[in-house]
Formats: C-alpha cells, structure tokens, sequence
C-alpha cells in the first residue's frame, strides 16, 4: 500500500506539472503581461516569425518630427553685421510657430565659429540628431532712406543629410530703424508657413506599409502624389507594447519605433528608402567612455510607415 500511494501521488505531481505547463504554453503564445502597477498593464505582443529572432529590438528616434537646426547666416555683403544671428533666430521662432518642425536649439550654434559651426554639423547629420540644416545668405542690404525702402535679400535653403537641396528661395524681409533693426515678423511667418507646405504631412487619411525589402533598402506604398520628396526620414512602426487603462481598457501607447529611413527617390506609386543603422552606446573603454557602435535594424515587410 506504501508503495502504490507512492506511486499515486507521483502521478498526480507529474499531472499537474504537466497541466501547469501545458496551460502556461497555450495562453503564453498570445501575450506576455507585466503588471506594472496600478492602473496600468503593459501587453508585449509577439510578432509573426519571418526570418529575424523575436522580439524586434525596439528603437527611440531623437525626435517623431523632422528635426530642423537653423544655422547662423553668411553675410555676402559685408555690412548686416549681428543680423547674420538675428535672421535665423526670428526664422526659427516663425518655424516653431507651424508646429510642423522640430527645431535644434539656436543657442547651441549661434556663438560659434564658422570652423566650429562646420565641425557641428557633421557631428549633428553624422549622428542624426538633425535630419537637415536650414541655412541662409545675406546677398542684398538695402538701407534707404525711409522704411519703405528698407530691405534685406537673402538666399536660403534646406539641405538633407547628403547634402541635396529640399527647398531653396530667395526672400525679401522688410526692416525699420538703422542702429536698433526691427525686422518685419510677418515676412518671416509667411516664409516659415512656405518651407512647412513644402514639408506635408502624411498619414492621417491612409495608411502606409512596407511593400518589399531587399538588404538595407526598402520600398513603400506611397507615390509622388502625396508631395513626398527626396531627403524626407521615416519611421517603422511594429507591432510593440500595448499600454492599457485597466479601469477603462484604453490603449494608452500602441506603437514600437524600429527603425528610421532616408528617402531615396520617388515612383508614381512607391518610394524606395533607404534603412538607416543605429548608433548605440556599447561597452565602457579603458579611458572610462561608452564606445558607440553600429547596427542594422531588423525591419519586415507589412511594418507600418509613419512620415517625420
């Protein structure tokens, strides 16, 4: 009798195991929760295998809008003295103002060098903390007599991260006074609401997706229609943590960046992008430093594209 009581209550050891197992296997496959704490729950789907190790690794950009930085103007004329400062101080105060950009902070660039500004926008471009720079020449100061003949003409232009040019315009901005300038804050608004038009938005009426990929480049579902142009940066999306309200069920966050593209060229019906690495801080060298690396980012076919 010892010995088969033994053996039953083996037996229904093992069965529980079994059924314990059996139940985690079953309903683990459709989502891992973490209760964080009260009342939030996160869900971490998990993506459908097709070639990479699960999960994706997920990727922050340094900003969800096109990062501008607004650098201080060349004088061509030799005579505008500080206003090579202050026209691109009043330009981003104008583009903010859009809500289409986001902008590099001016007082990082304006008490530079013209040596160190060089240096400052490789590292900003190199390292993607800025998706193009907006830069401007003075060509033409006009000091007339009255107001109404005052004028300042200046070329200006945004380049891209391999420096091909997204907008160029040659604009006239109206000042008063001669020792304290006023520059007219309307030209500046009217030039700032042209350089957003040139930028669209896309996505609120439609969806895009990645269509094909092959190696680091990848073509979406989006034409030349939508006003897209070369140089403009985008975003996958993947299937990623779903935050909940646990008293409403809510989703608070449903998005998961995985990587981010440079556009190369625009089709009547696609645009093929080019997938950028990612600069990651690794290990600490000898010197005490983070020593920062590279990597390809695993991106599929069916992520979501969402436009900076």
């Amino acid at each position: 009798m010892t010995t088969t009581n033994t053996m039953t209550d083996g037996a229904r050891t093992t069965m529980r195991t079994a059924t314990a197992l059996f139940l985690a296997l079953t309903l683990g496959g459709c989502c891992r929760v973490t209760k964080v704490s009260d009342p939030i729950l996160i869900e971490e789907p998990l993506l459908p295998v097709s070639g990479f190790s699960l999960p994706r690794q997920p990727y922050q950009p340094a900003s969800l809008k096109f990062r501008i930085a607004v650098m201080n103007f060349v004088d061509q004329t030799k005579a505008a003295g500080d206003l090579v400062k202050t026209l691109p101080d009043v330009l981003t105060t104008a583009l903010y103002k859009t809500d289409r950009f986001d902008l590099y902070d001016r007082g990082q660039l304006r008490d530079k060098t013209l040596n160190e500004s060089e240096s400052e926008t490789r590292n900003l471009l190199n390292y993607r903390k800025v998706d193009a720079l907006l830069q401007g020449a003075i060509t033409q100061f006009r000091a007339g007599e009255t107001d109404a003949e005052k004028r300042i003409v200046c070329d200006i232009r945004i380049t891209d991260k391999e420096s091909a040019v997204m907008f160029a315009k040659s604009a006239t901005f109206r000042y008063t006074g001669k020792l304290d300038i006023n520059l007219n804050r309307d030209d500046m608004s009217s030039l700032a609401a042209e350089i957003a038009k040139r930028f669209p938005l896309f996505g609120k009426d439609r969806e895009f997706k990645v269509v094909s990929v092959s190696g680091s480049e990848a073509m979406l579902n989006i034409g030349a229609d939508s006003g897209i142009v070369r140089g403009m940066i985008t975003l996958f999306v993947a299937p990623g943590d779903l935050v909940r309200d646990t008293g409403t069920g809510d989703v608070l966050r449903s998005t998961k960046f995985i990587a981010d593209a440079y556009v190369l060229s625009v089709e009547d019906r696609m645009t093929r992008v080019r997938i950028l690495k990612i600069w990651e801080e690794g290990q600490i060298d000898k010197t005490g430093r983070p020593v920062f690396q590279m990597r390809m980012p695993q991106v599929l076919v069916g992520d979501r594209v969402k436009f900076k």
